[in-house]
Order: structure tokens, then C-alpha cells, then sequence
């Protein structure tokens, strides 16, 4: 709570040179006073007819979102300025940020859910399926999968030969880049002992 009043205490000093498009100075005097809350923290500026916003960013870690709500909270009333929190802002101004949606199939899928609305802040259990050829394959990776609170439901045999089969791992987490790319890869190593491979990911929209 001492570094949200510190931060806003540092607002209101600059508040007008923050205006100014001269230097950039009192801009990095801001950043500087919000990663003092937490390092991972960004901001953005967005000037309109009415005013200025500034758009906190949580740079797509959910864990940051309560921090910025509770530094929305402490914010002072000052004419002409909005604030405004988000799991990851630049979106919000139509850009795409490559750090939180890289330039992968995940990145990809992430982005476009994001645009349409959804709020990967919130976790949800994420669906992830990996393929076999036969009942055995599918046995022996059942057995030896360490589940760690997931969920494993198998499919019914399907395809030409009634020979695919699809397992689905459900795992409740935050829909993030890192979090889904990692899981896939463990996932995917895993299958691949047993003769099995990745066949992608889903999960439903929450907002």
C-alpha cells in the first residue's frame, strides 16, 4: 500500500508535465514509481478530446489484476484524467503486444480470443487433446500420466479404421501464452513415449 501511495504521490507532482510531449522524462519517473509496486507492471497513455487515460497494464499476468484494482482504488480525483486497468492494455488500443501474444499458433489464438472479448484474466479449465492409435497406446498413458489435478476422459475410436482415439486432458489455469505452450510441450513428450501426439487446445469463453 506504501508504493500505490508513493505511485500517486508521484502523479501528482508531474501530472501536468505528463501532458507535455517534450521529454520523456517524467513518463520513466511514472514507470518507475509503478514497477516499484511490482516490476511487471506497464502503462500506457492515451490522449483524447477530453482528457488523458492512463491504462494500467497487468502484461498478461493475472495475478497483477487485484494489485491494480486496489491501485484504481486509491486513486485521486484529478480533472481531465481517467484510469483505466487491464490484463493487457495495448489491445485496448488496438495494438497487439508481442510479449503476452507472440507470433505462434498459440499467440495467434490468444490474440484473436482477447479481441473478441474475451477475459483471460479469469482461469477456466482448458482442454488439451492428444491422439492414439490403439487402446494399449491410450492405457499405458492414462497409467503413467501424472495427472496433478488434471482431468482424463477417453473418446470413442473414430476415423477410417476405428483405430484413432482421443484423449482429453482438462486442466484448470490461466489461458496465457507460457502457461498453455508449456503444458503442450510436457503433454506432447509425454504422449510421445506412449505413441501418441498434441491435437490442439480449446476451452470456453469467459468475460
Amino acid at each position: 500500500m506504501e508504493n500505490i501511495q508513493a505511485f500517486w504521490h508521484k502523479f501528482l507532482e508531474i501530472q501536468e508535465l505528463l501532458r507535455q510531449e517534450s521529454s520523456e522524462m517524467p513518463m520513466d519517473e511514472l514507470l518507475s514509481a509503478l514497477r516499484k509496486i511490482d516490476p511487471r507492471l506497464y502503462y500506457h497513455l492515451a490522449e483524447w478530446d477530453d482528457g488523458v487515460d492512463i491504462f494500467f497494464s497487468a502484461e498478461g499476468h493475472a495475478d497483477l489484476m487485484p494489485v491494480l484494482e486496489r491501485l484504481k482504488a486509491c486513486a485521486p480525483n484529478v480533472e481531465g484524467w481517467g484510469f483505466v486497468t487491464a490484463f493487457e492494455a495495448l489491445i485496448i488500443l488496438g495494438k497487439r503486444n508481442l510479449t503476452v501474444f507472440p507470433s505462434t499458433e498459440n499467440g495467434d489464438v490468444l490474440y484473436q480470443m482477447a479481441q473478441d472479448g474475451d477475459d483471460l484474466s479469469i482461469s477456466r479449465d482448458v482442454d488439451f487433446s492428444v491422439v492414439f492409435n490403439n487402446p494399449h497406446q491410450v492405457s499405458q498413458f492414462v497409467e503413467n500420466f501424472s495427472k496433478n489435478g488434471c482431468q482424463i476422459s477417453i473418446g470413442k475410436p473414430s476415423g477410417i479404421l476405428r483405430r484413432k482415439i482421443t484423449v482429453t486432458i482438462s486442466c484448470k489455469m490461466f489461458p496465457t501464452h507460457d502457461s498453455i505452450s508449456s503444458f503442450e510441450t510436457k503433454l506432447g513428450l509425454e504422449a510421445k513415449r506412449f505413441g501418441g501426439r498434441n491435437d490442439g487446445w480449446g476451452c470456453f469463453v469467459q468475460k
